[in-house]
């Protein structure tokens, strides 16, 4: 996810978002984790002691880069993904 995205979803400034990213200051006031970690889906909690978040973290850098036709195309791919976990096996 890109920082303007995260801002623009959890009303966190950009600006404190790249500090705290670089770790320029590694330190948040409870209501921007808050928001932060609401912007991800999750409490504060589940956000910090997630032992998945590095890899949710990684996908959504990794998707905040690909163009919309790549993401179009990742979003139906993931989508047969899980479709084909819920069809019965032979």
């Amino acid at each position: 996810m890109s920082v303007q995205k995260l801002s623009n979803l959890s009303g966190v400034s950009t600006s404190q978002i790249h500090k705290f990213k670089s770790r320029e200051n590694s330190s948040t006031n409870v209501e921007d984790a808050s928001r932060i970690a609401g912007a991800f889906g999750k409490t504060v909690n589940e956000f910090l002691d997630n032992p998945e978040l590095k890899v949710d973290i990684e996908i959504a850098q990794i998707v905040s880069e690909l163009t919309p036709e790549e993401r179009r195309f990742l979003l139906n791919a993931a989508k047969a993904q899980i479709a084909s976990r819920s069809k019965p096996q032979d």
